[in-house]
């Protein structure tokens, strides 16, 4: 299953771009592979930057820790609010690494 590219980190890779762009174009004897292996690698990170203001990242089998912390959230009366009690909870047990900001 594909996911959709998120809006606002598309914007921050085509800024990176656009400013990688204008810096190549300024330079003398710069190969056009170079700019563009520069280009792109200035785009996945910016794009990868914005992207963590709002993702985290984890493992893609919860752990013993994380499932045990989703049964212990405080049940609600609305379903989804279960749902995101429990998702936060598992997100929050994640491994450090998934803990670390960038």
């Amino acid at each position: 299953m594909t996911h959709p590219l998120d809006p606002r980190a598309l914007e921050a890779a085509a800024r990176a771009l656009s400013k990688l762009h204008i810096e190549a174009s300024l330079e003398k004897g710069s190969g056009w592979r170079v700019a563009a292996h520069r280009g792109a690698r200035a785009a996945v990170t910016a794009y990868l930057d914005a992207l963590q203001e709002t993702h985290t990242l984890v493992p893609r089998e919860p752990t013993e820790t994380m499932m045990l912390a989703s049964r212990r959230v405080e049940p609600s009366t609305h379903w989804r609010d279960n749902i995101r009690r429990a998702w936060s909870a598992m997100i929050d047990a994640a491994p450090p690494a998934a803990q670390e900001k960038k």
